[in-house]
């Protein structure tokens, strides 16, 4: 309960307004929204907006979408966690961004190994991505040990926990 503020990245439209109403009814709590997805470096990308059945998603090749697809994609900032948070202490990156998590994670290359924080991260999205997650991390910060936790009876919601202590 103790933080001294969150920084919170939402690039689908509608969840960014949503979560800005949240801040608004939750104004005790310092939060600095950006309607923005996190990757390895800024840029623009496309998303594929959700609908009533999947979750919004980056893509990583749009070029192999179909056209059926079009009316359903917007452009989206892509920015790196290390360019947001500065010289700001992090202590806690939780991240369950739909298979983009390892992008996500080389864009914040400086904060882990400077700050260490206590991480969460989903990796289930891609086959591999356990693996790969937890091999970057501990290349990054060497100290870190590692807990993976299933939440779901499904193939889905596994996070993988890293942390110094």
């Amino acid at each position: 309960g103790q933080y001294s503020k969150i920084f919170a990245f939402e690039p689908d439209r509608r969840n960014f307004q949503h979560c800005q109403e949240v801040i608004k009814k939750n104004r005790d709590l310092s939060i600095e929204l950006f309607e923005a997805g996190v990757g390895e470096r800024s840029e623009i990308a496309q998303i594929q907006l959700m609908d009533s059945s999947s979750c919004s998603r980056i893509i990583e090749d749009p070029a192999s979408h179909t056209a059926r697809l079009e009316s359903n994609r917007d452009e989206v900032q892509i920015i790196a966690i290390d360019d947001v948070v500065e010289d700001t202490k992090t202590g806690f990156i939780k991240m369950d961004i739909e298979g983009f998590e390892y992008p996500a994670l080389q864009g914040a290359r400086r904060t882990i190994m400077r700050d260490k924080p206590l991480c969460a991260i989903s990796v289930y999205h891609k086959p591999g991505d356990v693996l790969a997650v937890m091999d970057y991390l501990h290349e990054l910060v060497p100290e870190y040990r590692f807990w993976l936790r299933h939440y779901s009876p499904a193939n889905s919601e596994t996070v993988l926990y890293a942390g110094v202590n």
